[in-house]
């Protein structure tokens, strides 16, 4: 189901931008086949808490000006340091075209693997789905909660619906769940270590 989202129209430049921002609004841009390039604003109060709740992969209907698109965020720039959203960008699709998209492999149950003293090893963390736009999933969430070391999921488990396809060899590996580097073992190990390189004189005064 698509998200609503309210922009607006605004002046381009650096300077407009820095303004922007410091007005807690997020420059953006809108582009497509049916749209010509088109810069617009967010609220960035409502843009995070959009985003916290449907995530960056959601189809949005971006609202502008009374006219509706259908849109996804197809790039999205943070600040390094604060984290926070610097500028975006939404493309248009068609809802009667297919089209190509990656999706996020998420996980789901990863504390159960590791009491059993294994970790999620991830070979693919996206998936590229063909599609119509309204029928590829947000996310591909991978429950590993029942599995065991040894275990594997592969392009072929994925259970996708009926209208979408991936072109990925079937035989791909999405994840395996293997033995923690880290062993009980060589935790011993270490510990004994540190025990030898002790000072043998117990009686030597520290510098």
């Amino acid at each position: 189901m698509a998200v609503d989202i309210n922009v607006y129209a605004r002046e381009p430049g650096k300077n407009q931008n820095l303004k922007l921002r410091a007005e807690d609004k997020i420059p953006a841009i809108l582009y497509g086949k049916n749209i010509k390039s088109t810069p617009i604003c967010l609220s960035g109060k409502d843009t995070n808490r959009i985003l916290m709740r449907h995530g960056t992969s959601a189809v949005y209907n971006v609202i502008i000006n009374g006219s509706t698109f259908s849109a996804i965020l197809k790039e999205i720039q943070k600040d390094p340091v604060t984290g926070n959203i610097l500028h975006m960008d939404f493309q248009e699709v068609s809802l009667t075209e297919k089209l190509e998209r990656k999706v996020p492999v998420t996980i789901k149950g990863a504390g159960f693997i590791e009491n059993k003293g294994g970790i999620v090893q991830h070979q693919m963390r996206e998936l590229p789905l063909v599609g119509f736009i309204n029928d590829i999933p947000g996310d591909i969430e991978l429950d590993v909660s029942n599995m065991n070391i040894g275990d594997t999921i592969f392009v072929k488990d994925i259970k996708l619906p009926d209208s979408v396809e991936t072109k990925v060899d079937p035989d791909e590996v999405i994840l395996s769940i293997i033995y923690s580097k880290v062993t009980d073992e060589e935790l011993e190990g270490t510990g004994e270590e540190e025990e030898e390189e002790q000072p043998e004189d117990e009686g030597q005064e520290e510098e």
